[in-house]
């Protein structure tokens, strides 16, 4: 073989084998993190999302481990579940031709070189454009990387699962309309997975989205095992038919109390103390929250985004950073604190917290005595 020849052949194994070698790169050592997302019993990791412990509240690694890959891509995953985080949240949105598709944004000028609504394209479409990272650069096409499909999800939780021990995924479902895509991805939740890793992916969706509280019993009724929700609650929903003092809310109650724990978990999204979610963590024993930290201001925000010609932005608020009040200190009154770490435990009641900076949480939970891992095993 000459030298051209060879040289050809080297870079075309390089190419090949770029997405394996960057996918294996070194990660940061993280403390508060399991030796191997495979030795989790996910059955115990589910309880303790469902009821809490006063020494260990889980993570959630807020559209995977994206500190230097795209939000919600394969290596982003991947690299979550090699770093030991026992929970991973994905968004969730639907294609035009009815597919599920892995973004957060509506649009795509923030997560892709492309532009347009996610609803607008067919999947093949989507996975035809070039990522960009969290500084808005696109990334290398040797990466191989694309807006990935539900189902390529799934699979990546096939290979970290077995036997009931494994790692959990929360999708977050953004449509408007939320109710057809769980429908659909719990249809794709029994088609891929075993029965013993079903229960590993669970939807969440804005309580006040849920059409009624018939279609959750139905569902429930359905499919007791899997399919199971975290139900987000906004201090808006204080007032009506998801109020705390209404039967709608009680019967989701139930359902969260009572075994399988079909609602897994409900998710306060409290912006200050005694806002409109505070009736609703007097009648829980625990819940979720999410910390949305200054280093991953929701997503990319160096990217400029497309107006109509009012100077209106097109797509779906909060458009660049959303809540990440850098400066408050807790017990700041009427303001945002869901950009203070403290206050992301609230109160010691938090059995989750969900984030984007996982090196900061993990060594803040660590800190408070809050990351018992043995509590998964």
């Amino acid at each position: 073989m000459n030298y051209a020849a060879l040289r050809i052949l080297v870079m075309a194994l390089a190419i090949a084998f770029a997405p394996l070698l960057h996918a294996q790169q070194p990660l940061p050592v993280l403390q508060g993190v399991t030796t191997s997302v495979g030795n989790i019993n996910t059955a115990k990791l589910l309880a303790l999302m469902n009821h809490g412990s006063p020494d260990m509240v889980l993570l959630a690694a807020h559209r995977g481990y994206w500190l230097n890959y795209p939000e919600n891509s394969i290596i982003a995953l991947d690299q979550a579940f090699q770093a030991g985080i026992e929970i991973i949240e994905i968004d969730l949105r639907t294609t035009s031709d009815g597919q599920l598709v892995i973004s957060h944004d509506t649009d795509l000028v923030k997560e892709t070189t492309g532009s347009g609504l996610i609803s607008s394209m067919t999947l093949s479409q989507l996975q035809a454009l070039t990522l960009r990272d969290r500084h808005g650069n696109p990334v290398s096409n040797s990466l191989n990387l694309h807006l990935l499909s539900f189902a390529e999800t799934l699979n990546l939780l096939k290979g970290y699962s077995g036997g009931g021990h494994g790692p959990v995924i929360i999708a977050d479902i953004k449509d408007q309309t939320p109710w057809p895509a769980y429908l659909a991805g719990v249809q794709q939740v029994a088609a891929t997975l075993d029965t013993a890793t079903q229960p590993a992916v669970i939807f969440k969706m804005k309580m006040s989205k849920i059409p009624s509280i018939g279609a959750v019993q139905a569902e429930a009724a359905a499919h007791p095992s899997y399919g199971h929700m975290v139900l987000t609650v906004n201090p808006e929903d204080f007032i009506g038919p998801w109020a705390p003092s209404t039967s709608n809310f009680r019967i989701l109650t139930n359902l969260w109390e009572t075994s399988p724990n079909f609602v897994q978990q409900f998710e306060m999204n409290t912006n200050a103390i005694g806002d409109g979610t505070a009736p609703y963590t007097a009648a829980l024993g625990s819940f979720a929250t999410y910390y949305e930290p200054s280093f991953y201001p929701e997503g990319v925000s160096t990217i400029t985004i497309p107006k109509d010609p009012n100077g209106v932005p097109t797509g779906e608020p909060p458009f660049t950073n959303c809540c990440n009040l850098h400066n408050l200190t807790l017990g700041s009154p009427n303001q945002d604190l869901r950009g203070v770490l403290p206050f992301a435990l609230y109160y010691n009641s938090s059995s989750l917290i969900t984030s984007d900076n996982i090196a900061e949480t993990l060594n803040f939970l660590s800190s408070q005595g809050k990351r018992n891992v043995s509590e998964l095993q």
